[in-house]
């Protein structure tokens, strides 16, 4: 979701964290996309992870949620469109004839809810926009916002608020075109044939995350306020969304 470096360096916190308390040797997987994350969980090559919501849904009765992260007070997350401050848009439809970036073709916030929304507006069947691009995380597609080398891009609300904060130069020259309703978080997911008692401890440790001084510093670094336990019935309204894009992919260049 965010870029490899960052997400490595954010995420090495959690898992020094975990290893401490389950007492099991962590190791952190990247692929590029979020197919081949699933892919891992499939196979059974990797055990637990952190996915986006759309790529929970595509996994299915394969895995089961740890646990959500409460950020801000809150499980919740939406679906920015963006824009350079000084684009004449005021609609997504007046992005139609452009080129718009998607984070991952499994991306809830950058790219299903951002097609299906432009698809619904336009009335299209297909895909809305003259041109599209997938930027593999939700910085890149913030970026390429910034640059000019799109005009549009759906990202994730707490990724965008987090840089507002944290980076305000890298968003200061952007506007928000427009926000989807809220969405469950993206969560923490285990194989549901990873031995039941191992599910249960890793469960229990994140949950608790926030009572540990070593916790607390994993949280702070990925801007979390603690875990919480996760309701699958949080990403119902996602799943026809979903239906719709995935039916049929256009593909993407990468730019």
């Amino acid at each position: 979701m965010l870029s490899p470096r960052e997400t490595a360096r954010e995420f090495r916190h959690l898992a020094d964290y975990l290893e401490a308390r389950t007492g099991h040797r962590i190791e952190v997987l990247q692929r590029r996309g979020y197919a081949e994350t699933n892919t891992l969980l499939e196979r059974g090559d990797a055990d637990f992870g952190f996915v986006c919501t759309g790529a929970y849904l595509a996994l299915g009765d394969e895995v089961e949620i740890l646990a959500v992260p409460v950020v801000s007070g809150k499980s919740t997350y939406a679906s920015q469109i963006l824009v350079r401050a000084t684009d004449p848009a005021r609609e997504i439809r007046d992005l139609a004839k452009d080129k718009f970036a998607y984070v991952d073709p499994l991306s809830l916030s950058g790219r299903i809810y951002p097609e299906w929304f432009a698809r619904q507006t336009a009335g299209e069947a297909s895909q809305p926009f003259a041109e599209v691009v997938y930027s593999h995380s939700h910085t890149g597609s913030i970026d390429l916002v910034a640059s000019g080398r799109v005009r549009g891009a759906g990202v994730d609300s707490l990724i965008y608020e987090r840089l507002a904060k944290s980076d305000p130069a890298r968003v200061e020259g952007l506007r928000v075109l427009h926000r989807s309703p809220e969405f469950g978080i993206p969560p923490f997911v285990a194989r549901r044939a990873l031995d039941a008692p191992v599910r249960g401890l890793l469960r229990s440790v994140l949950l608790k995350a926030n009572e540990h001084a070593d916790g607390q510093a994993a949280l702070a670094a990925l801007g979390f306020d603690r875990f919480a336990p996760g309701d699958p019935k949080a990403y119902a309204s996602i799943a026809p969304m979903q239906r719709v894009v995935l039916g049929s992919d256009a593909g993407a260049a990468t730019p």
